[in-house]
């Protein structure tokens, strides 16, 4: 049996299509559970109607971050595999029973992602690399939009990877990602002092480190419907910031003290010419889109200078 784990936060405008795409597959040995992050929308009163449908829903009384959410429905689980679904999901063509299928007749498999497409059609760029100083360096002097094919610059987005043939990868996309309960079981769960992002890379590092392989399986597919939140310039800075506090967190956990004080001193120096450009241009031709860049990397570069490392030591 599948487990699928979905987390939801003010998803009222995603989950029941996102559910409906998961009863409407052809495999059926599946249960879902819905952990919901304290929605203040019309989320909880959606997920009382799925209720009634069989959807197993847990109504959190505070936003707990993404892992610890998913660690509570990976506990309530009973399925041998186990998905993270995100809310913004369409599944289509049973990929959840095609990557079941590989995943349970692949020895060596630990993690499986599959295929990840726009509303459009195009796909989406879905797999990781592990960080890097590299790849660090790539972003900030922006070398992966000069050389998008090249394979060491377009490590950033792995703008270079073909996404047409079953492969192994560093990590995929935690918005499906799909795993043996034995994995778990032997590596624990989802770290959950990742409020969000990361948590994927991290957890496909440890199981890559135990010896499993994680998989891109390009034979199933999903929709991800990115770019429909409208954000403000204080979400829109929080968002970004969690970015660069979950991969300080990771190079804390895995790399060595030389390469966790380059993250810092290369983050830093990215933020102030970033915050510094924008705020040239905010002041040039003022507009909403370069207001919330501005304040994005003045937060961003305001945590390298004073807030590092003081939100990383649990």
């Amino acid at each position: 049996m599948v487990s699928i784990i979905i987390v939801t936060y003010n998803s009222a405008e995603h989950i029941g299509r996102c559910l409906l795409s998961v009863f409407d597959q052809p495999f059926r040995d599946l249960e879902v559970i819905v952990i919901d992050n304290r929605s203040e929308d019309e989320t909880p009163q959606i997920l009382k109607a799925w209720q009634k449908k069989g959807v197993r829903v847990v109504f959190n009384s505070e936003n707990v971050g993404f892992a610890r959410a998913c660690n509570q429905g990976i506990r309530l689980s009973s399925g041998d595999t186990i998905l993270l679904l995100n809310p913004d999901t369409v599944v289509l063509d049973n990929a959840i029973g095609r990557c079941q299928d590989f995943l349970m007749s692949t020895p060596d498999a630990g993690i499986v992602g599959c295929q990840i497409r726009n509303e459009d059609g195009s796909i989406q760029k879905s797999c990781r690399y592990d960080p890097s100083i590299g790849i660090l360096l790539s972003r900030a002097l922006g070398l992966y939009r000069f050389f998008p094919k090249s394979r060491f610059f377009g490590r950033v987005y792995m703008s270079h990877f073909n996404y047409q043939t079953t492969r192994e990868v560093d990590a995929v996309s935690g918005a499906f990602l799909m795993f043996k309960r034995q994995l778990a079981e032997q590596i624990g769960p989802l770290d959950d002092r990742y409020f969000m992002y990361t948590e994927e890379v991290d957890f496909c590092y440890r199981a890559r480190q135990a010896g499993w392989k994680v998989y891109f399986y390009a034979d199933a597919r999903i929709i991800h419907q990115l770019g429909h939140t409208a954000f403000h310039p204080d979400r829109d800075a929080q968002l970004f910031l969690q970015q660069h506090r979950s991969n300080a967190l990771f190079f804390k956990k895995f790399y060595p003290p030389l390469h966790q004080k380059l993250f810092r001193l290369i983050g830093t120096a990215e933020m102030a010419l970033r915050y510094l450009y924008w705020t040239v241009k905010n002041g040039i031709r003022p507009s909403l889109r370069n207001q919330i860049m501005q304040h994005r990397y003045r937060q961003t570069f305001l945590w390298y200078l004073f807030g590092y490392g003081k939100d990383l030591r649990r």
